[in-house]
């Protein structure tokens, strides 16, 4: 058991590929889904933007651990949304709070914390922009 997080892709590129009007999409976390009536087979990770592996319990421990010394600041997203729990299955983070993690990131970025923490923030960066380009939220599963 542990933390992943995903980013979905666009609905459009997935028509764009496999044909207009062959999914509903599911508006709290942008994935698509195929309709029951359609044909098309198509392969499970066609749907995903981007996938992470953020840790186990006991790494998202260690990990909040480290950050909460440098995010000091009261209502870090990294430390309450992203680091909170081992497994939040089912949370996502919006675009709106895309710049807030972006400027956490710097944060922990200019105190050159650690191999550990420097993998977390490459996956949280990668996950960022693809969420940007999909115009999709980062949901963990």
């Amino acid at each position: 058991m542990g933390l992943n997080a995903v980013v979905f892709k666009n609905v459009r590129d997935l028509e764009v590929r496999y044909g207009a009007g062959r999914f509903e999409v599911d508006e709290l976390t942008g994935e698509a889904i195929q309709k029951l009536n359609a044909s098309a087979v198509i392969p499970r990770d066609a749907y995903f933007a981007m996938k992470r592996r953020i840790g186990n319990s006991a790494e998202i421990a260690s990990l909040r651990e480290m950050s909460s010394k440098v995010l000091v600041v009261e209502g870090s997203l990294i430390l309450d949304r992203i680091l909170c729990s081992g497994s939040h299955s089912g949370d996502s983070i919006t675009a709106n709070e895309f710049p807030q993690i972006r400027k956490e990131i710097n944060w922990i970025k200019a105190q050159n914390c650690g191999i550990e923490l420097n993998s977390f923030i490459e996956s949280m960066e990668s996950l960022l922009d693809a969420a940007e380009v999909a115009r999709n939220p980062i949901v963990f599963v």
